[in-house]
């Protein structure tokens, strides 16, 4: 779930390592140059005070100069630990469980690269549902308190299942291209 922002993310990181944007730039300059990105002073100033956001490959090199993860300095409420950059040194992960709407299985292997891109969509998914279960709540108040009827309620509850529809469709979108390995038949599956 987003708790935050990149620009409270970004003062948080700089407050707890004693940095000053001139210490980020001077930490990011390599990291541009390995990923063929231009960041000045003015840049880094915009995402501070959140005028702008930053690119996924700015976001990558930020995370990488603070020594903390991307998804961390989205906003979401997940750990700052930039383990996960570890995984990108690996070929493939063992899946420790089920992930039902990704077709992933259990003991399934996933290309670290793959990983992100894994996690965003589930993160993506679950705040949409959750989302949708508070409006759902509310409408079940709404019609407790006969403030709609209970076919407005029933149309409005229609929606939003259609709408959860439209959900797994744009996560299967954004999970299409990963590539699984099954460990028990050796051979890798398109994830469908």
């Amino acid at each position: 779930m987003k708790v935050s922002n990149t620009s409270q993310r970004l003062k948080e990181a700089m407050n707890k390592k004693g940095l000053k944007q001139v210490d980020i730039l001077n930490r990011i300059q390599p990291l541009c140059e390995k990923y063929n990105i231009k960041m000045g002073s003015n840049d880094l100033s915009q995402y501070v005070t959140g005028k702008v956001e930053p690119s996924q490959k700015k976001l990558k090199a930020l995370a990488e100069a603070l020594d903390t993860n991307e998804i961390w300095l989205m906003g979401y409420n997940v750990t700052d630990s930039p383990d996960l950059k570890i995984l990108e040194k690996e070929d493939y992960l063992v899946m420790p469980m089920d992930i039902e709407k990704a077709g992933i299985k259990k003991g399934n292997k996933i290309k670290t690269k793959d990983l992100m891109t894994l996690i965003k969509g589930l993160i993506f998914l679950n705040d949409q549902y959750k989302k949708d279960n508070k409006e759902l709540e509310k409408l079940g108040e709404k019609l407790e308190n006969n403030i709609i009827t209970e076919e407005e309620f029933k149309r409005l509850k229609y929606l939003m299942e259609e709408n959860k529809k439209d959900i797994d469709n744009q996560f299967k979108e954004m999970v299409a291209n990963i590539i699984v390995k099954d460990t028990e038949n050796k051979g890798d599956l398109k994830n469908e």
